[in-house]
């Protein structure tokens, strides 16, 4: 019983160690690729809203910038936390300051 149960797990492995010897083996290249849990992202750039406020000549332009680090837990889940800061202003028709607004806020992402 011990030489069948022994013969019933050496055959798989002897399986493994045959070749057909027709066909050339081909070549495998795998390329591994190490990837890091952190990230992250910094953007930063010019906007441009319509406001209902005023006049569609007037619109409101600003400047938004902000990052956000994140960290990958688990393949189908990260956390991260993203800081933006915005300024925006609005000019009369004449070119006068008519609204400016700074504005900084933090999330916490899931």
């Amino acid at each position: 019983m011990r030489r069948l149960v022994a013969l019933s797990l050496l055959l798989p492995l002897g399986a493994f160690g045959q070749s057909d010897s027709t066909q050339s083996p081909e070549e495998q290249h795998v390329d591994q690729i190490w990837t890091t849990p952190f990230r992250a992202q910094f953007e930063s750039g010019p906007y441009q809203l319509f406001s209902p406020n005023t006049a569609a000549t007037n619109s409101i332009t600003g400047n938004l910038s902000g990052v956000q680090l994140s960290l990958d837990l688990h393949r189908h889940l990260s956390v991260g936390l993203s800081l933006q800061d915005a300024q925006s202003q609005a000019l009369t028709e004449t070119g006068e300051l008519f609204f400016l607004d700074q504005m900084r806020w933090a999330g916490l992402l899931a």
